[in-house]
């Protein structure tokens, strides 16, 4: 082998070394691209799954408030009745006192 063989088998080596490295870049490059791709669908889905999340938080929380806005009220109506019937209870005994006294005070007058 001369300088020109050796030479020309460098070069021969260093232009397959190229095409390696040149195959290796793509197919990094293409493994980047696909990891870019696929973690903006994972985005995409995450920003879907939450947004569908809230709404269904949302709608949840809508509904328990109705159901506390609910019961509230007839706690009110429930206690409001519980109140106006022992108010009508106590003017009732009352009332009755007042007959049996009356009638009490008569009976030593008229006896």
């Amino acid at each position: 082998g001369t300088h020109a063989d050796c030479f020309a088998a460098d070069a021969t080596a260093s232009t397959k070394q190229l095409q390696v490295l040149e195959r290796v870049c793509v197919e990094i490059n293409r493994q980047v691209q696909a990891v870019g791709d696929a973690m903006r669908r994972l985005e995409e889905n995450i920003e879907k799954d939450f947004s569908a999340l809230q709404t269904e938080l949302s709608r949840k929380w809508t509904r328990v408030r109705e159901l506390r806005d609910t019961s509230l009220a007839i706690l009110d109506q429930l206690a409001m009745t519980v109140c106006q019937s022992h108010t009508e209870q106590e003017e009732n005994e009352s009332t009755f006192e007042d007959m049996q006294n009356e009638n009490h005070l008569s009976g030593k007058v008229l006896g």
